[in-house]
């Protein structure tokens, strides 16, 4: 998507290989436990409700789901 993205959160369990290419893309790359969440889960949980919150009207978010979310 290039230049249509404005900003990045992506939420990842530690050692996630890909987390170093997400950072090194622009994106807020928060760290969390798997499978069992930690106060890191729910932190970052919280971070993403508020950076959804953030948003100006008429923006439309694109949320990507994977693993067993």
């Amino acid at each position: 998507l290039g230049s249509r993205l404005e900003r990045g959160l992506v939420i990842v369990p530690d050692g996630d290989p890909y987390a170093a290419r997400a950072a090194a893309a622009g994106a807020e790359v928060l760290p969390a436990a798997h499978p069992v969440p930690d106060a890191r889960s729910v932190a970052a949980g919280a971070r993403l409700l508020e950076s959804v919150a953030s948003l100006p009207a008429g923006v439309q978010p694109l949320f990507l789901v994977s693993g067993g979310s």
